[in-house]
C-alpha cells in the first residue's frame, strides 16, 4: 500500500511537468507553417535552382548613373529621379559589365570608352537610340572603342545566345566610421542584399508563368493575405542560415561576398533570407519567386591607395561584390544603388578629412586557378572617388615650413662677421623641419616610394642646410674678400627663396602629371 501511494505521488508530481513540455509547440503562422509545408513537400522541390534565361544578346550593359532631375512614370504616378547612361564631357559612354558567360567571347571590358555607333559620335544619341540599336538584334552595329591600354578599336557586335543567371544586388552605406591611414581600411555601416528568382527544378517551356511551379505554389499558399475589403497582398518572413538548412533551401547571399572585406563584425551584423513573390496581385505583369538574402552590420575594407601626390591625391575606396562559386552567374545592381550613391555625393563631412567627388559602378570578369578558360566569376565593384581635404596640409605644415625657410634665409640680412647669431638661427630652423617630418610620418604608413609632401620635406632640408654654408663661406671671405663675400649675399638674399619656391612648384607639377587622375581635381587644373 506504502509502494502504491508513493508512485501516485511521483505521477502525479511528473504529471504537471511532462504537461509543460509538451507545449512547446511551434506556432501557426505563415512563417513557421511556411517552414512545415516546404519540409512535408520537399520531394516536390528537391532539385530547385536559379531560373536562367538564353536569348540572343550582345553580353554587356552600359554603365549608369543617377539624375535626381528626371522623372519616372509607372502605373503608381511619377517619382523623380532615375538612372541613365554614364558619359564623359564628350558625351562618350562606357561599357559597365560583361555578362561572365560572354567574357571569354568578346574583346571588349567593362570601363571601355564607346566613342562611336554605326560611324557617328556616340554624343549625338540619346539614351533612348542607343537603347533601340543595342536591343534590334536584326540589325548590325558597329562601334569604335577605346580599351583600358588606350588603343582605338573597330568592332561588330556579334550576338551569342548563352544561358544567364542573374543576381540582383542592392547596396547601402548607412555610415563611415574611420579611415585608417596606416592600413588603408575603411570601417563602414552598411546593408546589401542579394536577390535571385528561383523555381522548382522541373524545366519549364516559359518562366515567366509559373502557376505550374511547386515551389512557387507554396510561396504564394503561404504568404497570400485578404482583409474585409478585399485587397490583396502577399506578406514576407525573415529566416536564419539554421531555418533555411532545416528547409534545405538555397541562398543567393551564400555564394556572393565582399572580396576586399577584411574584418566582420559578428556582434552587430545580421543575415535574414527572405522569399518574395511577383505576380498581378502585387502589379506585375509575370510571375516568379525571388529569394533574397540580405546583411545588415559593422564591415571594414581593405583598399589600394597610391600616395605619390600625398596630400593632394585622390584615392578609390570600392566595395568589391563577386560571385564566389558559380561561373554561370552575373551580378546586376539595382537602381536603387545609384540613387543611394548620389545622396551621398549630397551629405557633408561624409568622410571626416576626404571629400566624396564621385562614384562608380563597374563590373568585372576574372579567373581562380583551376578554371576553365570559358569559366569567368563575375563581381561588381562599387567605387567611392574621394579627395583629400588637403587645407590642413598647406596651412599647418606646408606653409609654416615655408616660413620656417623664410626665416633660415633671413640671416644673409646679418653681417657676415656675426657668425654664431647666424649659425644659431639657421641650425634651430633645420631642426624645427626635422620635429615636422616626424609629424608626417604619423599620417601615412612607410613607403617604397616618395610623396609629394617627402620632396618638398627633403627640399627644404636642402635648403635649410645651405645658409649653414654660406654662412661659413661668408665669414672667411669677409676677412679676405670682402667685395666678393658681399656680391655673394646679395644674390643669395633673392635667388635662394625664389629657387626653392620654384623648385616646389615643379616637384608638385611633375608629379600631378605622372598620375594625373591620382590627383585633386584643383590641382590637376592649376598644372595644366
Amino acid at each position: 500500500m506504502r509502494n502504491l501511494i508513493r508512485i501516485l505521488i511521483v505521477f502525479l508530481f511528473i504529471l504537471p511537468i511532462s504537461k509543460s513540455f509538451s507545449h512547446e509547440k511551434i506556432a501557426n503562422s505563415a512563417c513557421n507553417l511556411f517552414i512545415k509545408n516546404i519540409i512535408d513537400n520537399y520531394d516536390s522541390i528537391r532539385d530547385h535552382y536559379w531560373v536562367s534565361y538564353t536569348d540572343p544578346l550582345y553580353g554587356f550593359v552600359i554603365e549608369k548613373t543617377w539624375d535626381p532631375n528626371l522623372s519616372y512614370k509607372d502605373d503608381e504616378g511619377e517619382t523623380f529621379g532615375d538612372t541613365k547612361f554614364r558619359r564623359d564631357d564628350d558625351g562618350n559612354i562606357f561599357i559597365g559589365n560583361i555578362f561572365s558567360t560572354y567574357a571569354s567571347k568578346t574583346k571588349l571590358k567593362a570601363g571601355d570608352k564607346i566613342i562611336k555607333i554605326n560611324g557617328s559620335d556616340t554624343k549625338n544619341y540619346t539614351d533612348e537610340k542607343i537603347d533601340e540599336l543595342f536591343d534590334d538584334k536584326e540589325k548590325k552595329v558597329f562601334i569604335t572603342y577605346i580599351n583600358q591600354l588606350g588603343q582605338k578599336l573597330n568592332s561588330q557586335l556579334e550576338t551569342f545566345e548563352e544561358s544567364i543567371i542573374t543576381k540582383y544586388l542592392n547596396f547601402e552605406i548607412k555610415n563611415f566610421n574611420s579611415l585608417n591611414n596606416q592600413t588603408f581600411e575603411t570601417d563602414f555601416l552598411i546593408n546589401y542584399y542579394v536577390q535571385a528568382e528561383l523555381y522548382d527544378g522541373i524545366t519549364k517551356d516559359d518562366y515567366t508563368d509559373m502557376d505550374n511551379d511547386n515551389l512557387f505554389k507554396i510561396t504564394k499558399e503561404a504568404f497570400y493575405n485578404k482583409d474585409d475589403k478585399g485587397e490583396e497582398w502577399y506578406g514576407q518572413c525573415g529566416y536564419t542560415d539554421d531555418e533555411l538548412n532545416q528547409m534545405q533551401l538555397i541562398s543567393p547571399g551564400w555564394t556572393v561576398g565582399l572580396l576586399n572585406l577584411s574584418y566582420k563584425s559578428e556582434d552587430t551584423s545580421t543575415i535574414t533570407t527572405s522569399l518574395k513573390i511577383y505576380d498581378e496581385i502585387n502589379g506585375n505583369d509575370f510571375e516568379s519567386v525571388d529569394i533574397i538574402s540580405e546583411f545588415d552590420g559593422q564591415v571594414k575594407i581593405k583598399n589600394n591607395f597610391d600616395l605619390r601626390n600625398f596630400p593632394f591625391d585622390k584615392q578609390e575606396i570600392v566595395f568589391s561584390f563577386s560571385e564566389m562559386e558559380e561561373p554561370g552567374v552575373t551580378l546586376d545592381p539595382f537602381d536603387d544603388v545609384y540613387m543611394n550613391l548620389h545622396e551621398l555625393l549630397e551629405r557633408d563631412n561624409f568622410i571626416n578629412g576626404w571629400k566624396l567627388v564621385d562614384y562608380r559602378v563597374l563590373g568585372n570578369n576574372y579567373q581562380e586557378q583551376g578554371f576553365y578558360k570559358d569559366k569567368f566569376l563575375n563581381q561588381i565593384d562599387i567605387i567611392l572617388e574621394v579627395e583629400r581635404q588637403s587645407s590642413y596640409y598647406v596651412y599647418k605644415i606646408i606653409l609654416p615650413i615655408i616660413l620656417i625657410l623664410m626665416v633660415c634665409w633671413s640671416v644673409i640680412w646679418i653681417t657676415p662677421r656675426e657668425i654664431e647669431s647666424r649659425l644659431t638661427v639657421t641650425i634651430v630652423c633645420l631642426l624645427s623641419l626635422i620635429a615636422y617630418n616626424f609629424v608626417i610620418d604619423k599620417e601615412i604608413p612607410k613607403l617604397e616610394y616618395l610623396t609629394i609632401m617627402d620632396w618638398v620635406i627633403f627640399t627644404s632640408y636642402v635648403f635649410a642646410t645651405i645658409p649653414n654654408f654660406l654662412c661659413i663661406i661668408s665669414f672667411k671671405l669677409f676677412t679676405t674678400n670682402k667685395k666678393l663675400c658681399l656680391a655673394i649675399e646679395n644674390k643669395a638674399k633673392y635667388v635662394g627663396p625664389i629657387s626653392y619656391v620654384v623648385i616646389v612648384l615643379l616637384i608638385i607639377s611633375y608629379n600631378v602629371s605622372l598620375e594625373p587622375e591620382n590627383t585633386t581635381q584643383a590641382l590637376r587644373l592649376l598644372s595644366k
